[in-house]
């Protein structure tokens, strides 16, 4: 990955350095497409193991067993009636995090279209 130094006031006083994400990069350092390159609509099928909480404190997902996450968004959780131990297929836009997990942006869950 590369990346820049953030000298933002919001972090100039912090205890250890800040960086803002800039690109993903080769060994070489010459940039490389990254995780998303390439994904598109896809199905995942699994069991829930936990829920995903927005930063303000509503479920707005899912991660299954397998580590995958369904983000939902709170209509979406509401809409979507899921619950640890719930069988889940979910369809949508496939992205890969940073870190390799996939994610997956639900347009229909359990057959149930969310508006």
């Amino acid at each position: 990955m590369l990346a820049v130094p953030d000298h933002s006031p919001k972090t100039a006083a912090g205890a250890h350095a800040v960086f803002k994400f800039e690109s993903f990069a080769d060994v070489a350092g010459q940039t490389i497409a990254g995780p998303d390159a390439g994904s598109g609509q896809a199905t995942i099928k699994g069991i829930v193991k936990a829920w995903h909480f927005a930063r303000h404190g509503e479920p707005n997902g899912v991660i299954l067993g397998n580590g995958d996450f369904i983000h939902l968004r709170p209509h979406g959780m509401a809409a979507a009636g899921l619950d640890i131990g719930s069988k889940v297929t979910a369809v949508g836009d496939l992205r890969m995090t940073a870190i390799g997990t996939r994610m997956l942006e639900a347009h229909r869950v359990n057959r149930r279209d969310l508006a």
